[in-house]
Parts: structure tokens; sequence; C-alpha cells
């Protein structure tokens, strides 16, 4: 008899690669996979812009967040002259 539940990769991300939006978790621990979710979002919100104004408010906001992960993830990194 199994006692655990199965395994469910997407509850299981690392809080640190992941970036929580307004309903979604977005997996995105490089560039390539941000542009991704970015790409995605911008779709939705020109396909829907007309007919779901709700949701496209949530997925602005949920870009915003996308935004602010790349702003991390590019930003300049100090070299240690110590090295």
């Amino acid at each position: 008899m199994l006692t655990t539940a199965p395994f469910a990769p997407a509850r299981h991300l690392d809080p640190l690669l992941s970036v929580q939006g307004s309903r979604d978790r977005y997996h995105c621990p490089d560039l390539v996979s941000l542009d991704r979710h970015l790409a995605r979002l911008r779709g939705r919100i020109a396909r829907d812009a007309g007919r779901a104004p709700a949701a496209v408010a949530t997925w602005q906001a949920d870009l915003d967040r996308l935004l602010e992960r790349r702003a991390w993830l590019t930003l300049p990194v100090a070299l240690d002259r110590a090295a």
C-alpha cells in the first residue's frame, strides 16, 4: 500500500529558481527559460487584451515579476580579485 502522495515536481521547485506569480509558479533558473515564460505571457496579453481584462491584469502583474527576475539574473557581478 502506498502511503505517500505521488511525486509532483511542480510543487517541489526550488524557491530561488522560481517566481511566484498571481496564480502560477514559473520555474526560471536561466535566461532561456525565463524568456520563454515572458514570450508566452506577452502572447496571452496580446491575444486576450480586449476579451479578458481581469486575466490580462493578472498576466501583466506576472510579467512584471518575471521582468524583475530577468533584471536580477542579468546584474553585473563583481569579480573577487583575491581568487
